[in-house]
C-alpha cells in the first residue's frame, strides 16, 4: 500500500490556508516567503490586541462591557501570536488510514465553517449595537486620529479591523484543526498496529502457505518463528516510532494548547457574560451565540481526540491478549511481553505539563467557565 503524502491528503485544506497566512512556505517563491510572511505577520496579526490595550488606557468612561469587549479581542486574536511560534502497507490499515484522512478533512471543514460563520457576524454586531447612533468598529482600538467623522475613514478602517478579525479566523481554524489532526494520525497508528498484532498469526500462515508450498512441516513452523519473531519487531519499532510522534507533537504544542485552554475558559465566559447582558434574539445576540459555539468546538476537538489516543494506547495489550500468542515460541512471547511492557502506560498528550487533552478536561473547562462568569456576574450587578 501507498503511505506517501498522507500529510498532503489529511491537511490539504490547512496547508492552503497557512499559505495564505504566510505561516507555510512556497516551495516555488522561497526567497520570497519570508518577506511576505513576516509583513501578514506585523500588519495583521499585531495591531488589533495591541490597539485594543492601548484603548483602554485613553478611554474617558470604563465600563464591564467596555472591559469585556476589549478583554474579548486581545485574548482571541493576541493567542494567535503564541500560536505561530512553533512555526517561526496492508488491506486493513489502508481503511484506516483513509478514513483518518477523511476524518482530517472533516473537521477542519467543520471548524472552517464555524469560523467563517463568525467572522461574518462579527461585523454584523458591530453595526447593529451601536451606541446612541455612534458609529462603532469591530473591534475598540486605540487610533492617533477621528476615524468616525468621514465615513470613507470609518470604512477603511472597518475593513481593516476586519481583515485583522480575518487573519485571526483563519490561523485558528488552520492551526487548531491541524494539531486535533494530527492528534487522530497518531491513534490511527495505534489502531493499525493493534491490527497486526491481533491477526499476526493468521497474515503469518497465509504468507507461509503461498510462498513455501515445497517445504517441509518442520522448515515451515522454523521459517513461522522466524517470520513472526520479526514482525513483532517490527511491531515493537511501530509503537516506539509512534511514542516518539506523540512525544514530539506534545513538545511542540503543549504551550499552545495550554494557552488555548486558559483563553478560552476566559473568552467563554466574556461571551456568556455578554449573552447575559444583550437583547436575545438580535443579530448580536446571535453573533455571540455562533462564537461560543466556535469556542467550545475548539477546545472539544483537541480534548475528543486526546481521548481517542488515550483508549487506542491503552488497548494495546488487550490487542496482544487476542492474539494466538499461545502458539508462538518463546523468543517471540518474550518480544511480546516487551511490547506489554512499553504499552502498559497509555499515550497522553498535555496541555503545558499541567492538563490531559481529554473529555475530563473539557467538562473541567466548563465548570471554570461557569464559575468565572458567576462570579462577574455578581460583581456587574
Amino acid at each position: 500500500m501507498e503511505f506517501q503524502r498522507i500529510d498532503e491528503k489529511s491537511f490539504s485544506g490547512n496547508v492552503k490556508l497557512l499559505k495564505l497566512l504566510g505561516l507555510y512556505p512556497y516551495s516555488s517563491c522561497p526567497k520570497i516567503y519570508p518577506f511576505y510572511a513576516y509583513t501578514f505577520y506585523v500588519l495583521f496579526t499585531c495591531p488589533t490586541p495591541t490597539l485594543c490595550m492601548v484603548n483602554l488606557f485613553f478611554v474617558e468612561e470604563i465600563t464591564l462591557q467596555r472591559v469585556a469587549n476589549t478583554f474579548f479581542m486581545i485574548t482571541q486574536i493576541g493567542i494567535l501570536i503564541v500560536k505561530l511560534l512553533p512555526f517561526k502497507n496492508n488491506p486493513e490499515g489502508e481503511v484506516l488510514v483513509d478514513k483518518c484522512v477523511k476524518t482530517c478533512k472533516n473537521i477542519f471543514h467543520l471548524f472552517y465553517a464555524f469560523c467563517l460563520a463568525t467572522l461574518f457576524t462579527w461585523p454584523l454586531k458591530a453595526l447593529f449595537n451601536q451606541e446612541e447612533g455612534r458609529r462603532t468598529l469591530p473591534a475598540e482600538v486605540w487610533l492617533p486620529f477621528d476615524a468616525y467623522e468621514d465615513i470613507t475613514v470609518y470604512c477603511a478602517v472597518f475593513v481593516f479591523v476586519w481583515l485583522c478579525v480575518a487573519n485571526a479566523a483563519g490561523g485558528n481554524a488552520a492551526l487548531d484543526t491541524l494539531v486535533a489532526g494530527l492528534i487522530c494520525h497518531a491513534a490511527t497508528q495505534v489502531a493499525i498496529l493493534k491490527d497486526t498484532l491481533e491477526d499476526l498469526a493468521r497474515t503469518v500462515d497465509d504468507q507461509i502457505e503461498e510462498e513455501s508450498e515445497m517445504m517441509s512441516e518442520a522448515e515451515k513452523n522454523q521459517l513461522r518463528s522466524r517470520t513472526i519473531y520479526k514482525k513483532i519487531c517490527e511491531c515493537i519499532d511501530h509503537y516506539d516510532a509512534i511514542d516518539q510522534f506523540v512525544k514530539d507533537l506534545e513538545k511542540t504544542y503543549s504551550f499552545v494548547v495550554f494557552t488555548q485552554f486558559v483563553a478560552s475558559i476566559l473568552v467563554i465566559c466574556i461571551s456568556c457574560l455578554q449573552l447575559s447582558i444583550v437583547k436575545p434574539f438580535t443579530v448580536p445576540f446571535f453573533a455571540m451565540v455562533i462564537f461560543v459555539t466556535t469556542m467550545l468546538t475548539e477546545i472539544y476537538l483537541f480534548c475528543y481526540y486526546g481521548t481517542v489516543l488515550y483508549e487506542e494506547s491503552d488497548s494495546i495489550v488487550n490487542a496482544i491478549y487476542m492474539s494466538e500468542w499461545y502458539n508462538y515460541d518463546n523468543k517471540s512471547k518474550k518480544a511480546l511481553i516487551t511490547l506489554m511492557e512499553r504499552a502498559k502506560r497509555p499515550m497522553v498528550v498535555t496541555a503545558g505539563k499541567l492538563l490531559d487533552l481529554s473529555l475530563v478536561t473539557f467538562t473541567t473547562i466548563i465548570r471554570r467557565s461557569y464559575s468565572l462568569l458567576a462570579v462577574l456576574k455578581n460583581y456587574s450587578n
